[in-house]
């Protein structure tokens, strides 16, 4: 089963959106908790590289800017700038070769 078919299964089957997002944020720091290289690589292969990276979370922000429930949320946001962001920050994460360029905690 690909990414879209979960993805898409539990959006139709009614699977509440923040909740899905809760797992995929907690899935996503798990991952990235577990540091070394081997790994890292590993997993950052298995994601798909950097092009199934951007395709998992292209993926994921589609589903939160069209759903009437999270859309107002995301009302004033640049989706290709968001992705790119998101893409790079998991990117640098899970061992691969990307450097988030977005602000920081700080800023």
């Amino acid at each position: 089963m690909t990414i879209k078919a979960v993805f898409t299964y539990q959006y139709k089957r009614g699977f509440k959106v923040k909740y899905f997002n809760k797992a995929v944020f907690i899935a996503l720091t798990l991952i990235v908790s577990h540091k070394t290289h081997a790994t890292d690589l590993a997993l950052y292969e298995a994601l798909g590289k950097e092009a199934g990276i951007t395709k998992i979370v292209s993926h994921a922000l589609d589903l939160s800017f069209e759903d009437p429930r999270t859309k107002t949320q995301f009302a004033h946001s640049k989706k290709d700038r968001l992705v790119k962001l998101i893409s790079e920050q998991i990117c640098e994460l899970v061992g691969g070769p990307c450097e988030y360029k977005g602000l920081n905690m700080i800023k």
